[in-house]
């Protein structure tokens, strides 16, 4: 309990900095988002991104199992992303979840959007 000031000063030393933060991780997803769109990605919500997060589905002639895809981002590309999310409307858990945050700069956005758009396309 003695060091809850403390603990409260970095809260809000990380609320403060992270407004800021959070305005360019969302403006980073809706690059990402809009260029996996543009390659035919299918995305939640007709591609509207409101924060930092995107959801999106693989082509259905894509090459690869969601297991697969998931594993060459991580293993091949060291891009990790989530899988297994399903809509409201659509089951399945056919959509992956990349999320940005601060540790991903403009470099790794548009990394992340080439090789994701590659290899579901099948250029990879």
């Amino acid at each position: 309990m003695r060091q809850s000031g403390f603990v409260a000063a970095m809260e809000l030393y990380t609320l403060h900095k992270s407004v800021e933060c959070l305005a360019e991780d969302h403006t980073r997803a809706k690059r990402l988002g809009q260029e996996l769109f543009r390659h035919g990605l299918q995305l939640m919500r007709n591609g509207q991104l409101e924060s930092n997060l995107v959801f999106f589905a693989l082509p259905s002639d894509c090459a690869y199992t969601k297991e697969e895809f998931v594993r060459k981002l991580s293993n091949d590309l060291n891009i990790k992303i989530g899988s297994g999310y399903s809509t409201t409307y659509q089951e399945g858990g056919n959509y992956f979840r990349a999320e940005v945050h601060m540790d991903v700069d403009e470099e790794g956005i548009y990394r992340a959007a080439e090789a994701t758009v590659a290899l579901a396309t099948g250029q990879l």
